[in-house]
């Protein structure tokens, strides 16, 4: 009997859930500089795969109590609502500024944060959607805002187990959904 009861708590003992490891961002925003920031499109890698830029957009959302700018830089194209890249297996970096819908000229820094001016995530492709990875550490700079179109540049790592980064320039049209 004892010897079932000890194989019933070793059976249970075995099947807890694997503890989630935590990662730091490999660089802080605080080290990045403006100067040190790429011209060259974005690039880098993002979940251990070289990420490259094809496409960069802006959405401005304006609903009351949902107000924010979404900056995406993507593998892809925006899609008919903005919010997903076509094709559907694009990776995207996503740079949300909540409460607001305009930006000005200038850098910005951003640590994982509740204050942080902004929030810095990447998405991939998962088995049933899109998973995220939030949290970054990152530098926009923004040098121009046209009709339009913002022109800027960006470094951003991410709190993942391979250490992923990306920098370099943007050039970002807006992007309207049919809900706006």
């Amino acid at each position: 009997m004892k010897r079932a009861l000890a194989a019933v708590v070793l059976l249970f003992a075995g099947c807890r859930e694997p503890e989630a490891r935590t990662y730091a961002p490999r660089e802080r925003a605080e080290i990045m500089t403006p100067e040190s920031l790429a011209r060259s499109p974005v690039s880098g890698h993002l979940g251990g795969t070289p990420f490259t830029l094809r496409s960069a957009w802006y959405r401005v959302v304006r609903r009351p109590g949902h107000a924010r700018l979404d900056l995406v830089v993507s593998e892809g194209s925006p899609s008919r609502l903005c919010a997903r890249p076509t094709p559907a297996d694009a990776r995207q970096v996503l740079v949300r500024y909540d409460g607001t819908t305009t930006l000005t000229p200038g850098p910005l820094r951003a640590d994982p944060s509740p204050t942080a001016p902004f929030r810095v995530f990447y998405e991939r492709p998962a088995e049933h959607g899109f998973e995220g990875v939030g949290g970054a550490s990152a530098l926009v700079v923004i040098d121009a805002i046209e009709a339009n179109v913002i022109v800027g540049r960006l470094r951003a790592c991410f709190p993942d187990a391979t250490g992923s980064c990306v920098g370099g320039a943007f050039r970002a049209e807006e992007c309207r959904d049919e809900l706006d």
